[in-house]
């Protein structure tokens, strides 16, 4: 293969790649070149549940948190509520109204291509009962939820365990084994890696490309390799800008042939091992 030959192959094969580590809405992809991760020899999905989402924190009362991932797949949110419960004891059922504030911690990782979603959320509060004196009583409660993200109905599905106490009036905790929440409008893990400014000199390979994950975010990236004329392949790694919050720490290395075809891939992105061999 002549230079030039190579080195027209490697361009058209490095568009193919920046498609194949990137998947975008298809407005964003039109007018692009790259390669997309569905046509990838394995799934590899890329997930972010950046979004809103209701969880149960009690039978009764249910908590709506805003969750923020971040570029190393770190997840952190908040919120507030109000709440009101009957609680039925042994004796006389009682009304409960609760004013309370929330902080969540967490991480999406993926393990052998599943997407796993882990939230610790600390609440704290106020309560109010309807019996005589009992009222500016502290309201203390935690909850974790362990998911598995499904890529067929697009949800995260697993546990929610919740536990409080609220002062004078006791302590209780909920199981619910059935939780289920939709992913963002967008979301379904493809991802798109358009070339935008790539160049070679026959041996070496730079220049910059775009990650686009499949609900529209952007992560902006640098790309350096090497060409095996040899082989008739190229080696490229793709790596967040350090500038860029939500790029800094993803990774991707891939080996692409002369007819354009992705050989193997393996990379980190948003925290999540993804690859194929």
């Amino acid at each position: 293969m002549s230079e030039n030959g190579f080195k027209t192959f490697f361009r058209m094969g490095l568009v193919l790649l920046a498609m194949v580590l990137l998947l975008t809405p298809a407005n964003l992809c039109a007018e692009q070149e790259g390669i997309d991760s569905d046509d990838m020899p394995c799934n590899t999905y890329i997930w972010d549940i950046t979004g809103n989402y209701d969880t149960p924190l009690f039978e009764d009362c249910e908590m709506t948190m805003t969750l923020v991932q971040d570029g190393k797949g770190k997840i952190t949110g908040s919120g507030d509520g109000i709440c009101e419960m009957y609680i039925d004891d042994d004796d006389e059922g009682f009304w409960v109204w609760i004013d309370y504030e929330f902080d969540v911690k967490g991480k999406v990782t993926q393990k052998k291509g599943i997407g796993v979603v882990k939230l610790n959320v600390k609440i704290a509060g106020m309560a109010e009962v309807d019996i005589e004196d009992l009222t500016d009583l502290k309201f203390r409660a935690k909850q974790r939820l362990a998911a598995l993200i499904n890529p067929d109905t697009l949800t995260f599905d697993g546990v929610v365990k919740s536990s409080g106490c609220i002062q004078k009036v006791g302590c209780g905790k909920e199981v619910f084994e059935n939780y289920s929440a939709d992913l963002p409008i967008g979301m379904d893990g493809s991802w798109f890696l358009a070339t935008n400014n790539i160049d070679d000199d026959g041996k070496k390979i730079m220049g910059e490309s775009t990650l686009i994950l499949a609900n529209g975010n952007q992560l902006a990236m640098t790309a350096k390799g090497r060409i095996n004329a040899r082989k008739g392949e190229a080696k490229v790694k793709f790596s967040g800008v350090k500038t860029d919050p939500g790029a800094k720490g993803s990774s991707i290395m891939a080996t692409v042939d002369e007819d354009e075809n992705v050989l193997k891939m393996k990379g980190k992105v948003l925290g999540q091992q993804i690859g194929c061999k």
